[in-house]
């Protein structure tokens, strides 16, 4: 190739994951606890629940239900993607509500993602999933 044949070749920097070939793209979630009353406690979940978010809703259910907590609810309405992680995590905490005899409900009105997938996978027959923030 003569050096008139030449192409100027644009390069654009952009973040790496360690070993990846691609650009990374970290899921958004948030998550805040509302305590309505004493003995419950409300985990409002904003975002994606996948194998990078959910260990962080893992660690926040687990600590909520070792303490003196009667009902825990786990919001998802604004929940806008719910993976194979998220669900392990809501059937982690059930075991856990069930073994110290406390109250979990998962919340998912209007939210038609979180529905199906709850409906699809079966989880919606071992959890408690309710329209309304009462258990």
């Amino acid at each position: 190739m003569a050096a008139a044949d030449a192409v100027p070749v644009q390069r654009t920097a952009l973040p790496l994951q360690r070993g990846s070939h691609a650009p990374a793209v970290t899921p958004q979630l948030r998550l805040s606890v509302e305590r309505p009353e004493p003995g419950a406690a409300v985990v409002h979940v904003l975002g994606e629940l996948d194998g990078i978010t959910a260990p962080r809703l893992t660690e926040l259910l687990a600590a909520r239900l070792r303490g003196t907590l009667r009902t825990l609810v786990v919001d998802l309405r604004d929940v806008d993607f719910l993976g194979a992680a998220g669900l392990s995590t809501l059937l982690y905490a059930d075991l856990l509500a069930r073994q110290r005899h406390i109250a979990l409900c998962v919340l998912a009105d209007g939210n038609r993602a979180v529905n199906r997938i709850l409906e699809i996978t079966g989880v919606d027959r071992r959890l408690t999933v309710r329209r309304t923030p009462a258990c």
